[in-house]
């Protein structure tokens, strides 16, 4: 499982710019393989360049939002997809 750990506001927006962490078991030192997605409409995913745990991607317009998925594979053959 991953975590995204991103500064949010109480209204879960973030500021533009910043960093996002990958955080759980995505972090760990059982890791294979991380590659982590955007999308910015729900149907169209975009792959990120994963470095030292952390990616950036572009913020969306305001009022807009944007969704990550992560795929995970560790050491032991278990994978994870999704959201």
């Amino acid at each position: 499982m991953a975590r995204f750990g991103a500064l949010l506001d109480l209204s879960s927006r973030g500021k533009a710019g910043k960093n996002v962490t990958v955080q759980g078991a995505a972090a760990g030192g059982n890791l294979k393989s991380l590659s982590l997605y955007v999308s910015y409409d729900g149907k169209t995913w975009k792959k990120l360049t994963v470095k030292n745990g952390k990616v950036k991607y572009q913020n969306p317009a305001a009022g807009k939002s944007i969704s990550l998925k992560a795929k995970i594979a560790d050491k032991k053959g278990n994978a994870y997809y999704g959201h």
